[in-house]
């Protein structure tokens, strides 16, 4: 009986950690959503832990490759996400990431882009 109820704690807190995942990644979409046409991008790579279940945690940080993001607007971009999600956020510049990094982005990222 006793594992029973624990079985279920674990459940609930598996079930809230999903519930967070989910917020953070469509709070973000419409994050860039409305930053787009500000930062003149049109396309980002979501990737980490943010897009698999059950990898996501309290203290995660928010990974995204920006495609077509100025030089000079590349901390504000990041600050500005940061601030508007409530996290941490690694921000890359797509065309400058080379090798095993891009190819896993590529290959396991959540590509979102700008409806106009």
């Amino acid at each position: 009986m006793p594992y029973d109820l624990i079985d279920k704690i674990i459940e609930n807190k598996k079930a809230e950690k999903e519930a967070k995942r989910q917020q953070t990644l469509f709070k973000l979409m419409e994050v860039l959503s409305t930053l787009a046409l500000k930062y003149g991008f049109s396309k980002v790579y979501i990737f980490g832990s943010v897009t698999k279940k059950g990898r996501f945690r309290d203290e995660s940080d928010v990974d995204i490759a920006v495609f077509d993001l100025k030089d000079e607007n590349f901390f504000q971009l990041m600050g500005e996400v940061s601030n508007l999600i409530g996290r941490e956020v690694d921000l890359y510049q797509m065309e400058k990431i080379n090798g095993f990094l891009k190819k896993r982005i590529e290959e396991t990222g959540l590509l979102w882009t700008r409806e106009d």
